[in-house]
């Protein structure tokens, strides 16, 4: 059975719609606020150190900068909304447009989320400018360690501790992110400008880490 994706671009918001997907993600973080809902089947998501289990209707948060991962052991249907954070959003009006959507109603989503700020020391926010700015090119930790003033060993445990994932993982996926910006141009020429090897590179990266290929992403879009 083929999974089936939508992706709702918006202005102040993302929606990602699921049908009969069993792919297992890796672990990963987002930079923006996610709030998911299941519509049908189960699935795990591990986060915390703990292991949900989310069955039909379950809705869940998890914040920006948190390290996750989920697997379905069969298929399984879901929501996911993402969007900025912040003191000054409107939650409300943005959570009141989104009713429109079908996807739950504005309250329950407001009780949800939780306005806290994203802790990061400036050692894992030096390293974070630096592969941000930098994706594109070819990076290794002594490079990053260079430019932050503290031993290899040194910064990717400090990384690995604050944010659950290493330096190489958090770099790939700002490869992936700035690829899915530039999804309409060719896999060849987005592999290159996202700081992959190859196109095979790219495009087996993109499939294990968003469980979709480049192509098909792209043709799940809905402006």
């Amino acid at each position: 059975m083929n999974a089936i994706y939508r992706v709702i671009k918006r202005p102040r918001f993302e929606i990602l719609k699921v049908e009969n997907s069993s792919h297992n993600f890796p672990i990963h973080i987002h930079k923006r606020v996610c709030i998911g809902k299941i519509e049908r089947g189960e699935k795990y998501l591990y986060i915390n150190g703990e292991t949900r289990i989310l069955r039909d209707g379950d809705m869940f948060v998890i914040p920006p900068l948190t390290a996750h991962s989920c697997y379905a052991k069969s298929y399984v249907s879901y929501t996911i909304v993402s969007l900025e954070t912040g003191e000054n959003i409107d939650y409300k009006t943005i959570f009141e447009e989104l009713e429109s959507y079908n996807f739950a109603k504005a309250d329950d989503m407001i009780e949800l989320v939780k306005r806290r700020p994203i802790k990061q020391n400036h050692i894992i926010k030096a390293i974070m400018e630096f592969a941000d700015d930098n994706y594109s090119d070819p990076i290794t930790i002594n490079d990053i360690a260079q430019k932050v003033g503290y031993s290899p060993c040194y910064i990717q445990r400090s990384f690995k501790k604050n944010i659950g994932l290493s330096i190489h993982q958090y770099i790939l996926q700002t490869r992936i992110k700035k690829a899915k910006e530039h999804i309409k141009d060719n896999t060849a020429t987005i592999a290159l400008t996202s700081g992959f090897y190859d196109e095979s590179h790219f495009i087996r990266n993109f499939k294990r880490q968003e469980g979709i290929t480049p192509k098909n992403y792209y043709n799940s879009i809905i402006d």
